[in-house]
């Protein structure tokens, strides 16, 4: 049986359209091909008219409609009402259509071709986000020496989580990666001895192609270990690494020429020599730990220790004995419960960390009473909850490699035993995704509570604190589901797909009850046929359908607009999601 025919006769057409930089695409514009358009004799004029918005489902004011005939000329154009609206009166016949409108401060173009116009013909555009071609970046990593470095990984970041693009130099210390125009921090990381040293720096303006070496390395520094009485320790173990938080390690060098400081975040460790001396990357700000040799049952460990900026060469280090660690050691304990304000335990660790690294930590046990006891040396601690999020709802896990729920308090003045219960401001929100038509509809939904410096959350009387929550699910048929958020942060709601949502909205402190989310997607529906006409058995066949489009993108661009929605049984809808990346 033939597939069923298009239904040409429907006038009513809506379009998702991607704009790009009309000086980007000024040479595929000008090759669009165009029909006869001459009005014919006896025949009204007819009338094109729509709405132009945003991705986000905003209007797009003030943008230019234009219609252009078979040799490009300018037969009829418009600009858009403060509603998105635009209408134009030409003769009926075929006309490619130009929009030129305004995207985050910069003008975009975009072309239609093949527009047929009857008497009234109504055609909603959709402007997506604006694709821009990514440059080119190549050079090559060195050594201190000037040896070229293979297998080194070389990564631009734009942000917290948009990395612009990452690649692994090759056997001549060569890299190339593509990335879009920016500002970028640039980073470089390698292995070396079972150790992994990583070197940032940023500032780096990314405008065009360009050429940047990198220069990485670990300057190896003698460490000197002795006991109380001045004698060499052989065979201690001493440990070296940047601190758990906070690492603003100098490296000493510059990643490229022009970079304002690199920081470096490493960790290296080795044994002493019967002269009591080991040669060890020292970097800035390092902090350095040693463990007593076997057999040595007089000697104790070293604790985490910070050493200097610039650290002497050599750096002497005393072990104590036993006798001196155990009396020089007082500890204050800090124990409570951890809850959240409806009385669940998150599934998370809580810890106390110094300048010189972590102090002490505990898990928390979901299935228990919430209840922690930590040990440390009186004195300035930063808190930290850092685990899974407190509804402990399976379907509610947001599925990222990362633990969704974080807290911080910066300082936690310890001077003696504390007893402290703390509370996690939650809050449960209820939440209703509409489609474009203001109907309820299905569909999964992301909330992220952030809490900041300049709007922080109370855990207990004296602690302010920021934090990051992070939780998810799915809505109902009704198009409703509830979610947990933190009390008084501001809460941004995506609908769809993660880092492509189809909708979003946002809450800010506890000013409302409730939220809801309209989505920007358009529909597309019908049914699969195999040739002979027919699906197959929908109890068990089943396929993948997906809307691709690469508009105006040079052919070696990897920029595409990908989405698949739902794995088809007979007759299902499909939502035409926003842009993505393969």
């Amino acid at each position: 049986m033939p597939l069923p025919p298009y239904r040409s006769r429907s006038l009513h057409l809506r379009l998702v359209v991607a704009l790009v930089a009309a000086a980007l695409c000024s040479g595929s514009l000008a090759g669009t091909a165009h029909a006869d358009t001459s009005p014919v004799a006896g025949v009204a004029d007819g009338k094109l008219s729509g709405t132009v918005r945003t991705a986000a489902g905003a209007v797009a004011a003030n943008s230019t409609v234009t219609l252009l005939d078979a040799s490009g000329a300018d037969v009829a154009h418009t600009t858009t009402d403060s509603a998105g609206r635009y209408a134009l009166t030409v003769a009926q016949g075929q006309y490619t259509e130009r929009i030129v409108t305004t995207v985050q401060a910069r003008r975009f173009a975009a072309q239609i071709a093949a527009v047929v116009i009857g008497p009234s013909t109504n055609r909603d555009v959709i402007v997506v986000a604006p694709l821009v071609p990514p440059v080119t970046v190549t050079g090559t990593v060195r050594d201190l020496a000037g040896n070229p470095m293979p297998g080194v990984l070389v990564w631009f970041q734009n942000g917290d989580a948009d990395r612009g693009g990452s690649t692994t130099t090759a056997p001549d210390g060569t890299y190339r990666l593509s990335a879009a125009p920016g500002t970028y921090t640039v980073g470089a990381q390698y292995e070396s001895g079972g150790n992994t040293y990583s070197f940032n720096a940023n500032q780096y303006i990314l405008e065009q192609d360009s050429h940047l070496d990198l220069t990485i390395g670990r300057p190896l520094q003698p460490v000197v270990v002795h006991d109380e009485g001045g004698a060499p320790v052989a065979g201690a173990w001493v440990a070296v690494h940047s601190p758990y938080n906070g690492c603003r390690c100098s490296a000493g060098f510059d990643l490229f020429p022009g970079a304002t400081r690199t920081v470096v975040s490493w960790g290296a460790q080795g044994r002493t020599d019967a002269t009591g001396t080991v040669e060890l990357p020292l970097f800035g700000d390092g902090v350095i730990s040693v463990q007593p040799p076997p057999g040595r049952a007089e000697l104790a460990p070293m604790p985490d220790t910070h050493y200097p900026a610039a650290p002497p060469s050599p750096l002497v280090l005393v072990e104590p004995s036993v006798a001196t660690a155990t009396n020089s050691q007082p500890t204050v304990t800090f124990q409570g419960h951890v809850r959240d304000s409806a009385g669940h335990i998150p599934d998370a660790t809580i810890s106390l960390s110094a300048a010189a690294g972590p102090a002490d930590e505990a898990p928390l046990d979901p299935a228990g009473d919430g209840s922690f006891s930590l040990a440390v040396p009186p004195g300035h601690y930063a808190l930290s909850i850092y685990g899974y999020e407190t509804n402990h709802n399976p379907e509610g896990d947001s599925g990222g490699a990362y633990p969704d729920l974080s807290i911080a308090v910066a300082d936690l003045n310890l001077n003696a035993d504390r007893v402290q219960d703390i509370t996690i401001p939650t809050r449960s929100l209820p939440i209703q995704i509409l489609d474009r038509d203001g109907n309820p509809t299905a569909q999964s939904v992301t909330a992220n509570s952030d809490a900041t410096t300049a709007q922080p959350i109370t855990l207990f009387a004296g602690a302010t604190a920021t934090a990051h929550l992070v939780d998810s699910g799915a809505t109902a048929a009704d198009g409703t589901t509830t979610l947990q958020v933190l009390s008084g942060s501001t809460v941004s709601l995506a609908a769809g797909w993660g880092q492509y949502p189809l909708g979003t909205a946002a809450v800010s402190g506890d000013d409302s009850s409730s939220a809801t989310i309209h989505l920007s997607a358009v529909t597309l529906s019908g049914t699969l046929h195999d040739p002979r006409g027919v699906m197959g058995e929908p109890t068990w066949e089943s396929a993948w359908v997906s809307l691709d489009t690469n508009p105006c993108n040079p052919p070696t661009s990897t920029v595409t607009r990908v989405k698949v929605l739902r794995q088809i049984r007979g007759r299902e809808s499909l939502v035409w999601g926003s842009a993505g990346r393969r």
